[in-house]
């Protein structure tokens, strides 16, 4: 008697250890979002400042050509990007440790019924309550031969459940995989439930990116570009297209979506009003964006060439002509590159 009371507390320390250690976790995802919101205003504060005191990160000159533009910046984005890394990468790999850790809990009810599995198909509807935090409920089907289905359904007294929680969306905890384990048999039997978010679409989606903060998603599919709440799973904006759109890209601010798209334009967006605010024209097929680092221009890659266009005067700066369609354009921000060609833009195409 004493050997089970004994038992039953150290389950129940155990459980209150892993709960403190829960919360503790989630408490410093809250903590660190904080941390880089200030970190971020800070670094942005320390950039203007070199804008206002040192000439070579000065706005754009009205006697300064893009040319002589871009040619400064590639010198000064490296300085720019050390001071992003001195005070948000360190804290972005904390957040990165505290979001992938995983965490066991028992507080698991499977419902297992003889009438819900097919021996024809070997697929068994389960469902599942996962007890702690966010009490999720799911109704899943699992693949089983018969002779475990079997085994499991004739020891469903004697199963162990184990449940693996991790950091779902919106850095609540979540269940991330189930395990059924048969103590008579030693058989394991585990479900994922993967993806944390999925998002159904009418056509394909032909292009994915994330915000810089981590918090949207924009995607291109047919005759559409949308943005996605991750913390909510909900639309945000839908942005109508001619045709597919092959590339979608985030300016550096957040403020502005830029889509490219099979009906031969570049267009950028305002992401809070929800209007286009300035289109650019090909000769065929856009199937790459890319903003620069300091979000003034626009890469492009069409059939046969890639452009550069100003995004404040909306005219083209430069073009650069391809063996075949431009399937990709970046812009770099390496400080020893010293040719335009070469600085500007870094190309993947297919020839």
């Amino acid at each position: 008697m004493k050997k089970i009371a004994v038992v039953f507390i150290f389950i129940i320390m155990t459980l209150i250890l892993q709960a403190n250690e829960i919360e503790d976790n989630l408490k410093q995802i809250e903590a660190l979002k904080k941390e880089i919101s200030q970190n971020g205003i800070l670094v942005e504060q320390k950039i203007s400042d070199l804008k206002s005191s040192n000439p070579l990160f000065a706005e754009q000159d009205p006697f300064e050509s893009d040319i002589e533009y871009l040619t400064r910046m590639s010198k000064a984005m490296p300085q720019i990007n050390q001071l992003r890394k001195q005070y948000m990468v360190d804290l972005w790999q904390k957040m990165s440790f505290f979001r992938g850790r995983l965490f066991e809990t028992q507080n698991i009810r499977v419902a297992l019924d003889s009438d819900k599995y097919d021996p024809n198909t070997e697929e068994w509807k389960i469902t599942v309550d996962n007890l702690d935090y966010q009490k999720e409920h799911y109704e899943v089907v699992i693949k089983i031969d018969k002779a475990n289905a079997g085994n499991l359904f004739k020891n469903k007294n004697k199963l162990l459940y184990t449940g693996i929680l991790a950091v779902d969306n919106g850095d609540k905890i979540g269940l991330a995989k189930l395990i059924i384990a048969n103590p008579i048999s030693k058989y394991e039997l585990e479900y994922e439930f993967n993806p944390m978010l999925s998002l159904k679409f009418n056509g394909n989606v032909s292009s994915v990116v994330f915000s810089s903060d981590g918090k949207y998603l924009a995607t291109g599919s047919y005759r559409n570009a949308f943005i996605f709440n991750l913390e909510t799973g909900n639309g945000v904006k839908s942005f109508k297209q001619g045709n597919y759109v092959p590339s979608v890209a985030f300016s550096p601010d957040g403020k502005f979506l830029a889509t490219g798209s099979d009906d031969d334009y570049a267009r950028i967006f305002n992401l809070e009003t929800g209007n286009e605010v300035i289109s650019f024209k090909h000769e065929i097929d856009v199937n790459s964006v890319s903003f620069s680092p300091d979000g003034k221009y626009l890469a492009t890659g069409s059939y046969k060439n890639a452009f550069i266009f100003n995004l404040e005067t909306g005219n083209g700066v430069k073009s650069f002509k391809q063996g075949n369609y431009v399937r990709s354009v970046a812009f770099s921000q390496m400080e020893n590159i010293w040719q335009l060609e070469a600085m500007t833009i870094m190309l993947a195409f297919l020839i």
